[in-house]
């Protein structure tokens, strides 16, 4: 590894230590997602999950599932996202 990367990790490194100990540092919270848009947060709560494209719960309707397959079957389906 060359010197400039190492000093680069080294510098990213105690800048994360900081913001750690500063309590400023971001972490991901484990979620389980549940039906009809909601989320069971670590501590036990029940949330809606606004973060899902789901949150109305719209999805587990029959006649939306029955479109969906329907219009991927005839339509076809990607994996492709859109921003």
């Amino acid at each position: 590894m060359s010197e400039a990367l190492s000093a680069f990790e080294a510098s990213i490194g105690r800048r994360l230590a900081k913001a750690d100990a500063d309590g400023r540092r971001r972490r991901l919270r484990a979620v389980t997602r549940l039906a009809g848009g909601r989320a069971r947060l670590e501590n036990g709560r029940v949330r809606i999950d606004f973060s899902s494209n789901d949150y109305l719960g719209v999805s587990l309707y029959p006649k939306v599932m029955s479109r969906a397959a329907e219009y991927a079957l005839d339509l076809g389906a990607g994996s492709a996202g859109a921003r």
